[in-house]
């Protein structure tokens, strides 16, 4: 059932088997799964089931590192979390992903591939990817025959998106065995005495409601940032945050530094732009990139990434440019600057973005670029951390430090060049190599995809990471973490389906817990 808890207050049961903060894509999934086994869980949301400015202000921190990453970008506070406003991107972390690699530091998951290959399989329907859901259909772009030990085709399959929220909704709001807590925010986490063990979450709702959870278990599902801040801001035990006896919480923060690496010098910009289009197949829709190969990786001591193709578009009118403007601030939940003379500007020039809305889309194309999507090298030194200044509870806020180091350009031009060596023996065409990548400087503004990961990050030990490889805080006993923020590395692939993926397979693991507890 859905609970508001700013109008019924502390409604809630004496006890839950699973409490779990955070209705994203990892607390949904985890809500619905343990629901199946018969488990009693209640999930809290912080927002209402719709986008609230007053709940979303809440994120509100400071950015001190590259592309002033704010806390409150790219990430949604109310019911499905940031799949809200997700495209639907959807890889699996490659088999390299999990290895320790001596040439990258800080690498290796205690964990295999092979431990979640079934729970993919799970993911993928849950995020609704269709028939091409397993990742084994065969290429339908037909690229050209690249070097397999420098450069393999793959796929990546697109959900339609599914918003969590909307999607399984339902479900939970008619489960006998779940609570949904909206406008429930975790603002405390009380421990026993010695802090290896939590007894309750307390949660509060704007309106100055206040009130206790009670569970065996306890998940934090509020993604890569506020899983990181809820831990740091909890220091009665500790000054340097609740379970963080390593000083591990907050550091590794990595996203997926993605850009325009090279510009392709070819006589048939139409034909090439065409292969890496999207492609329908039955009811799923997927896309080929070309993925640095194991072999390159080792030779060169590589960081693991991907490249596609962008279309070079001709010149369009200032009415087109400045709509897409809009369009892309909309995107990242940013409020768009001087709209109201934005908006002027798309008027004044009406005709002219009809005429660029219609033109055919092969007839836009002038030319293509080659972009990458990178691995980002695990730095103790990129983190998050606190700032004095508090929320409307007294929390403190947070500070965001994403920093790239020169070994993550290195392996992103080194495989650049490589991809230019292989284009030149298949006659595809030169590539021109972007001048950011010979420099000593990052173009600004770099994507990086807003996949916030690595801040509580999954080790063998507590020395070098914060939960184990069920996703167990290694300091506290009944304390897990559910998301990005446990991956030890991030590979390139987007986070989504490996943060289901996990869900499930923490899901199953407290089942049997909570089954063993109640013998």
């Amino acid at each position: 059932m859905f609970l508001d808890f700013s109008k019924t207050g502390n409604a809630l049961a004496p006890r839950y088997d699973v409490c779990i903060a955070g209705a994203g894509a990892a607390g949904i999934t985890m809500a619905m799964r343990l629901a199946e086994k018969g488990a009693r869980v209640c999930l809290l949301e912080a927002g209402g089931t719709e986008f609230d400015a007053h709940s979303q202000a809440l994120y509100k921190g400071e950015s001190t590192g590259r592309e002033r990453v704010g806390p409150a970008g790219c990430r949604l506070r109310y019911f499905g979390g940031t799949t809200n406003h997700w495209e639907g991107w959807c890889a699996r972390l490659e088999e390299i992903d999990f290895h320790v690699r001596e040439w990258v530091a800080f690498s290796g998951w205690p964990i295999k591939r092979s431990d979640l290959d079934s729970y993919y399989k799970q993911a993928s329907g849950i995020c609704q990817l269709g028939e091409l859901g397993d990742f084994s259909s065969p290429p339908l772009n037909h690229l050209p025959e690249f070097d397999p030990a420098r450069l393999w085709e793959r796929n990546w399959v697109y959900s339609p998106p599914t918003r969590f929220g909307d999607a399984y909704g339902d479900i939970l709001r008619g489960s006998r065995f779940v609570d949904v807590v909206l406008h429930a925010n975790l603002t405390r986490i009380l421990t026993a005495e010695e802090a290896t063990r939590i007894e309750a979450f307390c949660i509060s709702s704007l309106d100055g409601r206040e009130g206790v959870v009670n569970a065996g278990a306890y998940v934090l599902a509020c993604g890569g940032l506020e899983n990181a801040r809820l831990l740091l801001a909890n220091s009665d035990h500790n000054k340097r945050g609740l379970g963080n006896g390593s000083d591990c919480v907050g550091r590794f923060f990595m996203q997926h530094p993605e850009h325009k690496v090279a510009r392709i010098l070819t006589n048939e910009p139409v034909r090439l732009a065409k292969l890496f289009r999207r492609r329908s197949f039955g009811n799923s829709k997927t896309r080929p990139f070309l993925a640095v190969g194991k072999q390159l990786q080792s030779q060169f001591k590589l960081l693991n990434g991907a490249f596609d193709f962008d279309s070079d578009l001709v010149a369009m009118g200032e009415g087109y440019q400045t709509l897409r403007g809009i369009w892309r601030d909309a995107a990242a939940m940013n409020w768009p600057t001087n709209l109201d003379q934005k908006v002027m500007r798309v008027l004044g020039d009406l005709d002219g973005l009809a005429e660029d809305v219609w033109r055919a889309e092969d007839e836009r194309i002038s030319g293509v670029q080659l972009r990458m999507r990178s691995e980002q090298m695990p730095n103790p030194d990129s983190r998050v951390t606190l700032v004095d200044a508090q929320d409307q509870f007294g929390m403190r806020k947070l500070s965001v430090d994403w920093r790239l180091t020169d070994e993550d350009k290195r392996s992103m031009l080194i495989s650049t060049q490589r991809i230019g060596e292989e284009m030149a023996r298949l006659g595809i065409g030169r590539i021109q190599i972007a001048e950011w990548l010979r420099t000593d400087e990052w173009p600004d503004p770099i994507w990086a995809g807003c996949h916030h990961m690595g801040t509580t990050r999954m080790s063998e030990n507590s020395a070098n990471g914060v939960v184990d490889g069920d996703c167990k805080m290694h300091e506290i006993d009944n304390l897990y973490v559910a998301g990005s923020s446990v991956f030890p590395t991030g590979g390139y692939a987007p986070p989504t389906l490996t943060i289901v993926a996990l869900a499930l397979r923490l899901a199953d693991f407290l089942h049997v817990k909570t089954k063993q507890a109640g013998r």
